[in-house]
């Protein structure tokens, strides 16, 4: 990945380095950043005889990234804050500072389940 890094043409210089670091650190995703990254990368024999690169390339939405990485890591809070009261639901709201409502909607929202069998 890292000789793909350095291949890359980057016209967006540094702030588009950092935004694919933060969605590979988010997302840690690399096939999904190496897809990115690759329909753009040139080819050695093209930069030395300075022959343009058509770049075909799909971006992924910010927002997309932004959602999927806040829904990922919710679920994960919930999940550990549902372990840690034992999967009671009610002691799980209060320890996350959010209503028991609003702490069911997610839970169904990210698919999670009580796992344990445990009923409250």
């Amino acid at each position: 990945m890292t000789k793909l890094l350095l291949q890359h043409r980057w016209s967006g210089n540094v702030r588009e380095l950092e935004n694919v670091l933060q969605r590979y650190v988010v997302l840690r995703d690399e096939a999904a950043i190496i897809g990115e990254l690759t329909p753009s990368v040139r080819n050695p024999s093209e930069v030395e005889q300075g022959t343009p690169v058509v770049e075909k390339k799909e971006w992924v939405s910010l927002k997309d990234v932004h959602r999927e990485a806040v829904l990922r890591a919710e679920a994960e809070v919930i999940r550990k804050a549902l372990d840690k009261t034992n999967w009671n639901r009610k002691k799980a709201a209060v320890l996350l500072n959010i209503s028991y409502k609003a702490l069911l909607y997610k839970m169904k929202a990210r698919g999670l389940s009580n796992s344990q069998g445990v009923r409250h």
